[in-house]
């Protein structure tokens, strides 16, 4: 019997395809990551255009069936599970701890970016209505997660990007998938109602108070659930390793098709799930060595750039709209869409967790576009019936995430490159005055720890002073209460204002209420003024005094 092989099976193509790459990216990974700082969407994304019908014709995905539902179906499932590692990966009761600055990332931040973005594509592009640029607006107004990823996660952010900023980025860029589908929702109902009150009434209640709350609402209800199921099967052995470990996986999924059957959002009720589910922090910790969501993260990430270099259709650039408007399209909404309402923001104290102007400018620049808008697109062409806007809507849509995916995927190699140019030219005296007036801290060296406070510098020696008698004074309340010695092990010298520590021996006090006894716990240390700042994953601030004479090691 003959087994006839069809060497056009688009299936085995793609299978073929993508576990190819997939190898040979693995083999030069670290190179790619942690040496050239590409991101792994920039690459997927330039390897789908080689492999796509405009260059080598491999990939083609024209030929799988219904294009518009196959890039619908992909992205969805993509950004839920990516909602949701981002919520299970944020620290204990995160939204609670910073909710005014989430609060204004979600609500003026976004609210001004779609307005701009809107006013925007009515002014560049022609032949464009008013409302239909606020439905494309709408579209590339979340900021990707899959995306900001690159500036949250790897070796340049744990050196460079505090902890408290990592968090936030990876917090919005969580939400505000679900927060875009009320404005797109906004101009849909204005489109389709001939009076502005009802149109307006119906937005309310169906896209915020029926959508988007009872998404919340249920997202929490079952991510609190699978919190306490999940606890009560690991207390009494009834879950295995692979099980417990693809849990939240497995969440995603679930808490995406419920809500989507009852008609609710489904990336807000994965973010509520997420962060119900790992309230605690007990799954984040107990699931951190696996690193088996970064596994999965990695694979998500490669295929789907992959099939969006593969689906962009180069000959509708120059059709309706001139290229140079694209090009200054994309300038514009790279440049304005956040960053000085960010900036204007954090000048007005509103975004707590964004301490200085730098951090502002980072968090204001890295609102990247991505899968998101893709999905976005594709909820526009099964809505609208204005032909000039689906034929404008696709070019411009895939133009902006191809343009952001290039410069937010080299913005972190240029930042790279510069800051060793500034350490080349830098001259030797300001280089003394820059060390000379840090503390030097050595391996195994124990130092003393003082939670942020309004004290002056002039108290540190009588703190000095007091620390030393720790060792013979045991259960002091007022060191107990301002800090304690620990014994540190530095593990990465190579950048002398970011080292990343690891606590391998502490007393009781160093650490707040809620996580004394850990007995590994990742800090970074940051040079702030004439204080080194030591923060630990939470985002909490524990300054180190400087002025303090050395302090012998502690001995076990």
């Amino acid at each position: 019997m003959m087994i006839e092989l069809h060497t056009e099976d688009e299936l085995s193509k793609v299978i073929c395809i993508l576990g190819g790459f997939i190898i040979f990216y693995g083999l030069v990974s670290y190179l790619i990551k942690e040496r050239l700082y590409l991101s792994e969407a920039l690459v997927s994304t330039i390897v789908g255009i080689i492999l796509g019908p405009i260059a080598l014709h491999i990939l083609d995905p024209g030929k799988w069936g219904y294009k518009s539902e196959i890039t619908h179906g992909f992205t969805r499932v993509v950004l839920a599970i990516q909602v949701m590692f981002s919520s299970v990966a944020l620290p204990r009761a995160y939204p609670i701890k910073e909710f005014k600055s989430l609060l204004i990332l979600l609500f003026p931040v976004m609210i001004f970016s779609w307005v701009i973005n809107g006013l925007l594509m009515w002014w560049i592009i022609p032949h464009l209505t008013f409302l239909g640029s606020l439905a494309l607006a709408a579209c590339i107004t979340p900021t990707d997660p899959i995306l900001s990823s690159s500036v949250v996660k790897g070796k340049f952010a744990e050196k460079h990007v505090p902890p408290h900023i990592r968090n936030l980025l990876s917090a919005e860029s969580a939400a505000n998938d679900g927060c875009a589908g009320p404005f797109l929702s906004f101009a849909f109902y204005l489109m389709e109602s001939e009076f502005v009150g009802p149109a307006i009434g119906n937005w309310i209640l169906i896209s915020w108070l029926y959508e988007i709350g009872v998404a919340i609402v249920v997202g929490i209800i079952l991510g609190y659930v699978a919190r306490k199921l999940l606890y009560f099967s690991e207390k009494n052995r009834l879950i295995d390793k692979e099980s417990f470990l693809v849990f939240a996986i497995a969440l995603a999924l679930f808490v995406m098709g419920f809500v989507s059957i009852i008609g609710c959002n489904d990336f807000i009720a994965c973010f509520a799930a997420g962060n119900s589910f790992t309230w605690d922090d007990w799954f984040r910790q107990e699931t951190e060595e696996a690193h088996l969501q970064e596994v999965i993260d990695m694979l998500l990430n490669l295929a789907i750039f992959i099939y969006i270099g593969s689906i962009i259709e180069w000959r509708s650039f120059n059709l309706q709209i001139p290229i140079w408007k694209l090009f200054l399209l994309s300038l514009s909404v790279l440049s304005l869409k956040r960053l000085p309402v960010v900036f204007l923001s954090s000048k007005l104290k509103l975004i707590p967790a964004v301490k200085t102007y730098r951090e502002a400018l980072f968090t204001g620049w890295f609102g990247p576009i991505g899968v998101g808008a893709i999905y976005y697109l594709t909820i526009v062409n099964k809505k609208t019936n204005d032909a000039a806007l689906l034929e404008i809507s696709q070019p411009v849509i895939f133009f902006l995430v191809l343009s952001s995916i290039l410069v937010h995927g080299i913005t972190v190699p240029l930042i790279k490159i510069s800051k060793r140019i500034n350490t080349r030219t830098i001259t030797i005296s300001s280089i003394n005055n820059q060390v000379s007036r840090l503390q030097i801290i050595k391996f195994g060296q124990d130092i003393v720890l003082d939670k942020r406070s309004k004290k002056a510098n002039g108290d540190a020696n009588n703190e000095g002073e007091d620390s030393k008698k720790e060792d013979n004074q045991e259960g002091n309340q007022e060191d107990n209460q301002e800090g304690g010695r620990v014994k540190i092990d530095i593990t990465n010298l190579e950048d002398r204002n970011s080292q990343e520590i690891d606590i391998i021996e502490q007393l009781p006090s160093t650490l707040p209420t809620d996580r004394r006894g850990s007995m590994s716990t990742k800090y970074a240390i940051w040079d702030e003024g004439d204080n080194y700042i030591i923060e630990n994953y939470d985002g909490e601030d524990i300054r180190v005094v400087p002025s303090l004479p050395p302090v012998p090691s502690y001995k076990q």
